[in-house]
This record gives C-alpha cells, sequence and structure tokens, in this order.
C-alpha cells in the first residue's frame, strides 16, 4: 500500500499545472497539458512541426499579451518570442548564423562580411 501511494503521489507531481493567458480585451484562458507541454510546444516552433492542436494551442499563444505559471516561469513568453522570430526571421539556413554550422567560432568570425571587412581594415 505504501507504494501505490508513493506511485500516485509521483504521478500527481507529474501532471502540469495550467497555465493562463492574459488577453488585450482582459480575458483569460488557461493552456493544459501532460507535464512537459510547453517544452513540446517550443520543439514544435523551433522544428516548424506542430500538430493541428498544437497549432491552435500556438495561436493563442500569439494573440496573447500576458501569462502566469504557477511555478513563475517563463516558458510561455519564450515561445511567444520564439514564435515571432521564426515567422519573422530568415529561413532556416539562409541566416549568417546558419553559415557558420560546423566551423569554429574564429572560421566563422573570418566568413563573415564583417569579419572580412575587420581582417582587411587591420592590415
Amino acid at each position: 500500500m505504501k507504494i501505490e501511494r508513493r506511485i500516485r503521489a509521483l504521478e500527481a507531481r507529474m501532471t502540469s499545472a495550467p497555465v493562463i493567458l492574459y488577453f488585450t480585451d482582459g480575458g483569460a484562458q488557461a493552456l493544459r497539458g501532460p507535464r512537459f507541454f510547453m517544452a513540446r510546444l517550443f520543439m514544435a516552433v523551433l522544428e516548424r512541426n506542430a500538430t493541428p492542436y498544437q497549432g491552435e494551442e500556438l495561436a493563442l499563444i500569439r494573440q496573447s499579451v500576458g501569462s502566469q505559471e504557477r511555478s513563475g516561469g517563463h516558458m510561455v513568453d519564450l515561445v511567444r518570442l520564439t514564435l515571432a522570430a521564426v515567422e519573422n526571421g530568415p529561413p532556416v539556413g539562409q541566416s549568417e548564423l546558419d553559415r557558420c554550422e560546423g566551423l569554429t567560432n574564429d572560421e566563422c568570425f573570418q566568413a563573415s562580411p564583417q569579419g572580412r571587412t575587420a581582417t582587411h581594415g587591420s592590415q
């Protein structure tokens, strides 16, 4: 019996507390999901591979102007920021940082237009 109580207590801790989203009209809506659902939303944004249900949740996050997480965290804010960056940034593989993949910091700096200018200017 003692083990069963411990398992139930552990399962209760593994479920996620709701995240409250606030909107400009003064309304609020709770997002609920299994443990780490916000981290999964974050990864879906980065990979640009959200399920239809995640797409609905991301649309709510995009429209929200504030949030409250029971833990005091800011994962919703990070997801909102990442959504804006992914939607307004260059396509994957076409940013300056993507050209540096696999290079050391020095090699990346030398390969960038700013690095070449700085190198030529110092000679």
